[in-house]
């Protein structure tokens, strides 16, 4: 959510892409990635502890703000590689990811709930998860403005990765 207000300004103003291949990859390849890749996560998301699985999918995240600045870099600045494709490549990827979080937000409060609670845990996480939406992307905005837009991707990069070691170091205990 700390990227979120970086993304249009980023893919606009800096990568200076049109609106055809922002649609694309934000319509199309995000949510095709995500549709055809839910059952596989489901799969892998099982039935026991979400912990490990949810800590492995934070640690993927962090790829996606990285790709968002690899296009900048690679594309933009080197024209190793079209920046058309380089979007591209990072939605698909983002579309594989997000339908793992969507699986373990739908599905882990089940698991740590009492069997008559799981309605309360899943109130309370949504409600959270509003909460944070509340003030997580003024931090982005104001990071993009204080600092710069790459350090937004970067500060995101750190609280997928710290999210994915706590979920880890989590899982470690409760095994």
């Amino acid at each position: 959510m700390i990227a979120s207000p970086a993304v249009p300004i980023f893919m606009v103003q800096t990568l200076q892409l049109d609106y055809s291949s922002i649609s694309i990859a934000k319509g199309l390849i995000f949510y095709s990635s995500t549709i055809i890749f839910t059952p596989i996560m489901g799969r892998l998301h099982g039935t026991g502890n979400p912990t490990k699985f949810c800590g492995y999918t934070f640690l993927a995240l962090i790829l996606y703000p990285l790709l968002m600045l690899s296009i900048k870099y690679l594309g933009v600045d080197r024209n190793i590689i079209s920046s058309d494709v380089l979007l591209y490549i990072t939605f698909f990827f983002f579309g594989i990811v997000m339908s793992a979080v969507t699986i373990s937000w739908t599905l882990s409060s089940i698991y740590y709930a009492p069997k008559m609670e799981v309605a309360n845990y899943q109130a309370v996480h949504i409600t959270l998860t509003g909460v944070r939406g509340l003030f997580a992307p003024f931090i982005g905005y104001f990071i993009l403005k204080l600092v710069s837009i790459e350090a937004t991707f970067l500060v995101s990069a750190f609280f997928f990765l710290f999210g994915g070691i706590m979920m880890l170091k989590e899982s470690r205990k409760i095994n």
